[in-house]
């Protein structure tokens, strides 16, 4: 058994080359390079944008020279359709950087912190990483499938490349695809749990029955049941089981309900998040905006909330046809599921800075400390993140937010889209949280779809009066 290792233009042996951004300009080198070697059974194993790279490689391999890998392995890399955008990282402040390579648990990140000289050496090549993550997500990917079996290895704390989509991988390969998940694993479990996964690698490639280790065979078929998000006693509180608890306390106007609008802004108070509304006062006085504030649904089934809410709706307050339903970041989702609950009925639906339900996929972020929570927010560009959270209600709303996500199966029918009123989508340039390719997704849930390009972040607010058709 031979190991050989790529060294990446910019990387490792080759810092201070220029790094490539066309996917072409990784892959054709590794190809030669591999067909050169002398003939026998390969394999590949790549982690985290090296995943790309491997399953790019292998179907130039197969589909343009005939070579077929004997195995694939993709660790710690969500899919190539749902590969983490990083727009809002690598033109970005040293301290963004370094923050994400926290975030996502880099272990090397503190030495960056303490070494001026190291991070003069380093940052180039991390932040062309992003960069290259940006321009390789902003496209389509439609690969033909590679005959190689695949085996995939996800850790399921991994902010980075959470669990739920990793059965896509399957999609790429008409051989046996196994789907390994590490309990206690975040991004870099590459390093931290090396001598499990080289046992993994070594045991698949040589046929012998895997060791009993940390890494967990889960069937396909009962995958979105193991990476279903559970309770644990830390957030377990006594919101769990009473009524979503919300208020309508933001009104800028305090009148005309039944007027010629109502805009509805939905922020189910995941991050506490700020109003993505402003200019109120450049609205014709006859459009009420009233916010839903702090919804916390307790860490219950989001349908559980929604039905209550639209009893609540249903009450004789005027017609549901003037009603506009918008929602920031998970807010989408439930102004969308609220939506369905009302039959369609009314004028429009805003989705600001968020993946469609049918994309939406939640880490296991509430299993996160404040600090890391804190941290995440202020690299999305939350005003005042370092201020006060409500972390418990945060961790609540998340584990909703995980559970949705792991059951959602897609809105594929047609009556379900006809029934959807028309559809305003808001992309923000520089969203951390919200990839662009996503966001544009919400064009399958109907014809009457608008996407709006935006400046800023995932926070920055959009002017009221584009909100009204």
């Amino acid at each position: 058994c031979e190991l050989h290792v790529v060294h990446l233009p910019g990387r490792g042996a080759r810092t201070g080359e220029a790094i490539p951004m066309a996917i072409e300009d990784y892959v054709a080198p590794i190809v030669e390079a591999i067909l050169a070697l002398p003939p026998r059974p390969t394999a590949c194993l790549g982690h985290c944008l090296g995943a790309m790279f491997m399953v790019e490689v292998a179907a130039v391999l197969e589909h343009e020279h005939g070579f077929v890998l004997e195995h694939a392995f993709a660790s710690a890399a969500p899919p190539p359709d749902h590969y983490f955008p990083s727009t809002a990282v690598f033109d970005h402040s040293d301290e963004t950087v370094l923050g994400t390579l926290l975030a996502i648990g880099f272990t090397g990140t503190q030495a960056l912190v303490d070494d001026p000289e190291l991070r003069t050496l380093v940052l180039p090549a991390v932040r062309g990483d992003f960069e290259f993550a940006a321009h390789y997500s902003a496209q389509d990917h439609l690969l033909s499938p590679i005959s190689a079996p695949l085996t995939v290895l996800t850790g399921l704390h991994d902010w980075f490349a959470a669990p739920q989509p990793m059965p896509r991988w399957a999609e790429l390969t008409r051989g046996h695809c196994e789907l390994h998940l590490l309990e206690d694993g975040h991004h870099y479990f590459i390093e931290s749990h090396r001598e499990h996964v080289q046992a993994l690698v070594l045991d698949t490639l040589e046929g012998r029955p895997r060791q009993r280790g940390p890494f967990e065979a889960v069937p396909m078929d009962r995958w979105t049941m193991r990476t279903r998000p559970r309770r644990g006693s830390s957030v377990e509180l006594h919101m769990a089981r009473r009524k979503p608890n919300w208020s309508w306390t933001w009104r800028r106007r305090a009148h005309a309900v039944g007027g010629a609008a109502r805009i509805l802004v939905l922020l189910p108070g995941l991050f506490d998040t700020p109003c993505p509304v402003s200019e109120v006062e450049a609205l014709d006085p006859d459009v009420a905006v009233l916010a839903l504030e702090g919804l916390d649904l307790g860490g219950q089934a989001l349908e559980n909330g929604v039905a209550l809410l639209a009893a609540e709706l249903a009450q004789p307050q005027g017609a549901l046809g003037s009603l506009i339903l918008a929602g920031h970041g998970f807010g989408a989702i439930v102004a969308f599921e609220l939506a369905r609950r009302l039959g369609g009925g009314i004028q429009s639906l805003v989705a600001i800075n968020s993946a469609p339900p049918h994309e939406s996929f939640q880490s296991h972020t509430h299993h996160a400390g404040d600090a890391f929570l804190t941290q995440l927010m202020h690299l999305a560009g939350r005003p005042d993140s370092a201020g006060e959270m409500n972390f418990a209600r945060v961790k609540r709303n998340l584990i909703t937010a995980a559970r949705y996500t792991h059951d959602l199966r897609a809105y594929a029918s047609r009556e379900e889209r006809d029934a959807l009123p028309p559809i305003r989508a808001f992309c923000a340039e520089h969203d951390f949280l919200s990839s662009r390719h996503l966001v544009q997704r919400w064009s399958a849930l109907g014809e009457d779809v608008e996407l709006v390009y935006t400046t800023g972040d995932h926070f920055t607010p959009v002017p009221a009066r584009d909100l009204v058709p």
